[in-house]
């Protein structure tokens, strides 16, 4: 079976979507209205996640609510661990 080359573009630009969107971050990042940096978990999935970790401490914020972390590498724990580097002056919202 030979593919058109009009085939091979749209399974490469689809491998392509699928990687960028695959880094483990769940949420979405906007730029914060103070220019500091902040996750949010704005849903955390119940009984498998009881406690979220930052950066091998435990997250003091309740669902909704953010905290400051410094930018840079950012690494959180639930029911598994994701790792991401965290923009200066964005607000991280995640659901976990």
């Amino acid at each position: 079976m030979r593919l058109a080359s009009s085939q091979i573009a749209v399974a490469a630009a689809l491998l392509a979507l699928l990687g960028a969107c695959n880094d483990g971050l769940r949420g979405d990042q906007r730029p914060s209205s103070d220019c500091e940096t902040y996750p949010l978990f704005e849903k955390v999935d119940g009984p498998a996640c009881k406690t979220v970790y930052v950066n091998g401490r435990a997250w003091p914020y309740k669902v909704g609510v953010s905290g400051e972390v410094p930018p840079g590498q950012t690494v959180v724990k639930c029911w598994g661990e994701v790792r991401f580097n965290v923009k200066a002056g964005y607000t991280f919202r995640l659901n976990y």
